[in-house]
């Protein structure tokens, strides 16, 4: 399960990375498209494998291996991983929520 959280989470942080520098001049152009695709495209696994993974069922060890992996791969300050995580994973979980509300209404 760790694992398939740090792919996440990297989806997660390459997006954010890749949408913020886009948006550095306050808009997205068409250049800035291709800094966007490969985390766009991997959005949609990222958004999907958040619902199956339940938090609350972590040991303290495998917090801290993600902790860890935020710290080192990520450059997230130790301080701020736990809660990067269960943001990262509410957001992604709200989205999903939303997506398959969307399907519903629209499929009427």
């Amino acid at each position: 399960m760790v694992n398939e959280i740090k792919d996440i989470l990297n989806t997660l942080a390459k997006f954010a990375n890749a949408a913020g520098s886009a948006l550095d001049d306050g808009k997205i152009t068409w250049g800035e498209l291709p800094l966007l695709m490969p985390a766009l495209i991997s959005l949609p696994a990222a958004i999907s494998g958040a619902t199956k993974i339940h938090l609350s069922k972590l040991t303290d060890a495998e917090r801290i291996e993600l902790q860890d992996y935020l710290l080192a791969e990520l450059e997230i300050p130790q301080a701020e991983a736990e809660e990067f995580i269960e943001r990262s994973f509410k957001i992604l979980s709200d989205n999903y929520a939303f997506i398959q509300y969307a399907r519903m209404v629209f499929a009427q």
